[in-house]
C-alpha cells in the first residue's frame, strides 16, 4: 500500500477523479430540489450537498494546481489551465444559446431569437456570468431565467487559477510552501466568519471569494505537506470523525476546511474505484447538468419522485459530459504540449 497522500496521489492511478464525479452527482441532487419545484419533503436536508461539493472541488483544484504551476513555467501553466476549462464552458455556452433553448420553446411555447443567443454568449464568454437566460425561454419553469445556475463558480475558480500561479512565481512560496499557503488558509478561514459578522460585508462577490479562497487554499497547503499524511484507515476516520462532530454543531462551514480536505484526498487515494481515471467526466457533468435538470422540469416538473427525478438528470448528463471529453475537452488538451519559453529557476520537488 502506497503509504502516503503525496504517493498515492502522484499518478493517475487513484480514484481522486471519481470523487470529482461523486461531487458533480451531488450538486445534481442539490439543485433538483429548487430547479423542479419540489416543496419541503425529507429531501430538504440534501440541498446543502451542492455547496459542499463546490468546497470539495476547490480542495481539489488547489492541490492539483500547486503541482501543475511547480511543474511548469507560468505561461504554459497558464496556457494549459485556459486548455482544461475555457474551451468546454464555451462550447456549452453556445449549445445552450443555439440549442437548448430553442428546443426548449417547442415545449413551452415561449419565443426565442438567435439574437438573445447571440447577447447570452457576449455577456459570458469572459466566465464571468452577467447574464443567466437566453431571452424569455425560461420564463415558466420553478427555477425561471436561469440556463445554467452552475457555472457562476467557474469565474472564481480560474481566478484562483490566476493567484496560485502569481504567488508560486515567488521563490519564498515554492520553498516554503506549507508556511506560506496554511497561513493563506488560516487568513481566508478566520477572514470569512469577520466578514459575515464584525466587517458586515453583505456582496456575494467576496462572501463567495473568501469562501472558496479558504478550501482552494487548503488544497494547496495539503499539497505541499502531502507526503507527511499517511493514507491509514484512521486518517480517514478521524477526518470523516472531525467533520462530523463539526457539523453536528453547526461549525463545518467555517472551520471545517482541513479535515474535509483530508477526507477528501484520503478517499482519493484509498478508494479501489479508477473510474474516470483516464477519462475525466466530471468538470462536463457539472457544466451540463443544469440545463438537463430545467428541461425535465420543463417535462415533469415535480410530479415524479425525487429519487427518480436525480437519477434520470445523471442519466442524461452523462452522455452530455462524455460528448463534452471525448470531443471538446480531450481533443484540445493535445495543444497542451506546446512549449513557451520558461525562465530559469530552482528545481522544487513535484508530482513526477
Amino acid at each position: 500500500m502506497r503509504t502516503s497522500l503525496g504517493e498515492a496521489l502522484s499518478s493517475h492511478d487513484n480514484a481522486l477523479n471519481f470523487v470529482r464525479l461523486c461531487l458533480a452527482s451531488a450538486v445534481i441532487v442539490s439543485h433538483t430540489i429548487p430547479v423542479a419545484g419540489y416543496g419541503a419533503g425529507w429531501y430538504d436536508r440534501l440541498e446543502g450537498w451542492g455547496g459542499w461539493a463546490v468546497n470539495g472541488f476547490f480542495i481539489a483544484s488547489g492541490y492539483l494546481i500547486a503541482g501543475s504551476r511547480l511543474r511548469t513555467g507560468p505561461v504554459t501553466y497558464l496556457w494549459r489551465r485556459a486548455l482544461r476549462i475555457l474551451p468546454g464552458f464555451w462550447v456549452n455556452l453556445a449549445l445552450t444559446a443555439f440549442l437548448f433553448a430553442p428546443l426548449s420553446t417547442l415545449l413551452t411555447g415561449n419565443t426565442y431569437s438567435p439574437l438573445d443567443g447571440f447577447r447570452y454568449l457576449a455577456a459570458d464568454w469572459a466566465l464571468r456570468m452577467n447574464v443567466w437566460n437566453v431571452g424569455t425561454t425560461l420564463a415558466d419553469v420553478p427555477y425561471p431565467n436561469v440556463w445554467n445556475g452552475s457555472l457562476w463558480t467557474l469565474w472564481y475558480e480560474f481566478g484562483a487559477y490566476l493567484v496560485a500561479g502569481v504567488l508560486l512565481t515567488i521563490p519564498l512560496a515554492r520553498k516554503h510552501g506549507a508556511v506560506v499557503f496554511g497561513t493563506l488558509t488560516f487568513a481566508t478561514v478566520v477572514g470569512l466568519p469577520l466578514a459575515i459578522g464584525p466587517l458586515d460585508v453583505t456582496t456575494n462577490l467576496y462572501l463567495n471569494g473568501l469562501r472558496l479562497a479558504a478550501f482552494f487554499c487548503t488544497g494547496m497547503f495539503l499539497f505541499f505537506v502531502r507526503d507527511h499524511i499517511p493514507t491509514h484507515w484512521w486518517v480517514g476516520a478521524t477526518a470523516l470523525g472531525t467533520v462530523a462532530l463539526l457539523s453536528a454543531f453547526g461549525l463545518a462551514p467555517a472551520w471545517g476546511q482541513l479535515p474535509y480536505g483530508v477526507l477528501l484526498l484520503w478517499l482519493g487515494a484509498r478508494l479501489p474505484v479508477r473510474w474516470g481515471a483516464r477519462n475525466d467526466l466530471s468538470y462536463g457533468v457539472y457544466i451540463y447538468a443544469f440545463p438537463v435538470q430545467q428541461f425535465l422540469a420543463i417535462v415533469a416538473g415535480d410530479r415524479l419522485p425525487f429519487v427518480v427525478t436525480c437519477l434520470l438528470a445523471l442519466a442524461l448528463t452523462i452522455p452530455l459530459a462524455a460528448a463534452s471529453w471525448i470531443w471538446v475537452e480531450k481533443p484540445v488538451m493535445r495543444f497542451k504540449k506546446v512549449r513557451f519559453p520558461r525562465p530559469s529557476a530552482t528545481r522544487i520537488e513535484t508530482l513526477e
